[in-house]
C-alpha cells in the first residue's frame, strides 16, 4: 500500500519459517516482482544483492498486533491436517 501523498508504502506478509529462507525465497520465486516493487524506494539495492537482507532489517517495523489461528502450527501442519480430514471424511462417507 502506497501512503502519506506517495512517499511511503507498506509490505506486510507473514511467514513461518526462518528469515533467511523467507527472504531467499523472495528472490528465486519472484525476483522481478520485488524489484519492480521496491526499485524506487531510497536504498534498495535489488533483491539479488548481498546488502539486501540489511536493507530490508532497516526497513522494519514490528507490527502493533497480530492474530493467528494456529500460533503454534505451521502452514505444512495444517495442510496436512486438511489432507487427513479429507481422507477420514472420504473414508466415512464409503462407510455409509
Amino acid at each position: 500500500m502506497i501512503f502519506d501523498n506517495d512517499t511511503r508504502v507498506i509490505f506486510a506478509s507473514t511467514f513461518d519459517g526462518d528469515w533467511e529462507s523467507y527472504i531467499n525465497d523472495f528472490a528465486s520465486i519472484l525476483p522481478d516482482e520485488i524489484d519492480l516493487l521496491f526499485h524506487e524506494c531510497a536504498g534498495y539495492p535489488g533483491i539479488h544483492s548481498p546488502e539486501i537482507k540489511d536493507w530490508i532489517g532497516k526497513q522494519q517495523v514490528t507490527a502493533l498486533g497480530f492474530y493467528s489461528a494456529y500460533p503454534e502450527t505451521s502452514v505444512r501442519e495444517v495442510w496436512k491436517a486438511l489432507k487427513t480430514k479429507k481422507a477420514f471424511d472420504a473414508l466415512l462417507d464409503a462407510a455409509n
